[in-house]
């Protein structure tokens, strides 16, 4: 596998060789236990997630975001941009005010207001998220949302229990994974050895499909550019691809 191209952290192919061997002379371990979080508490697993995700900050890795898009084409075209919840509120009416009655902008208005204040927005201002693997886009009922409602949780949550806004919502747009080429340096994460812990797990339920899948989920805090998106696919069709993981994929 080149080395300049971008790392799918769901493969093990583009795994050093050195390590890929260690990892497999462990097999007994891998097959009895259930959770690679804690093997890599200690030797040897400790080292091999270590060198593994030294390995993987030196490259590019593909991130996923879960979104609707309303024009074929756009985000390809215009990349993704961090959330200014103001200002994207702004713009959807501006697009789409025509969708809903003045008695719903009413209402989408107030309910905005009330709801994004304080630390509200917190978790969302300034970024965009990704999931680091497809299984966290196929198997985490988080990203069900994301696909379902147009303008994500800055539109739709304040206003989730109102049915006709949301009706309308459902019917903007069409559901995306985009696949996006990311520096794991920029990226903002939660755990140790991340990268590392996400790969070999994923390794891990290959060997034993009672091991514990650690999928993770970063953010960054930058636009992405439309060169850095490498794929916009269809839900249905990356579901299709994805739905499951494939003991078939493994190369040993």
């Amino acid at each position: 596998m080149s080395s300049n191209l971008p790392l799918r952290l769901d493969s093990s192919e583009w795994w050093p060789k050195e390590i890929k061997a260690r990892v497999l002379t462990q097999c007994n371990i891998l097959k009895s236990n259930q959770y690679m979080e804690n093997l890599i508490e200690y030797e040897p697993f400790r080292s091999i997630a270590e060198e593994l995700n030294d390995f993987i900050l030196e490259r590019k890795i593909i991130g996923y975001h879960c979104t609707k898009e309303h024009k074929l084409g756009y985000f390809n075209k215009n990349g993704l941009r961090t959330l200014n919840i103001k200002s994207h509120q702004e713009e959807f009416l501006q697009k789409f005010q025509s969708y809903f009655s003045d008695e719903e902008i009413d209402l989408l208005k107030k309910r905005w207001d009330s709801y994004f204040h304080d630390l509200n927005d917190v978790g969302r201002s300034n970024k965009i998220w990704f999931c680091l693997s497809p299984n966290l886009v196929t198997d985490w009922p988080g990203t069900r949302h994301f696909f379902e409602y147009f303008g994500g949780e800055a539109i739709y949550w304040p206003v989730k229990d109102c049915s006709s806004i949301i009706n309308k919502l459902r019917n903007i747009g069409n559901p995306v994974v985009i696949e996006a080429v990311i520096s794991p340096q920029e990226l903002r994460t939660f755990s140790q050895f991340t990268y590392a812990l996400v790969t070999l797990s994923l390794f891990h339920n290959r060997q034993n499909s009672e091991a514990y899948i650690h999928d993770r989920e970063g953010f960054l805090m930058r636009n992405v550019t439309p060169n850095e998106i490498v794929n916009v696919i269809s839900k249905d069709s990356f579901f299709s691809v994805y739905s499951r993981i494939d003991s078939a994929q493994l190369e040993e």
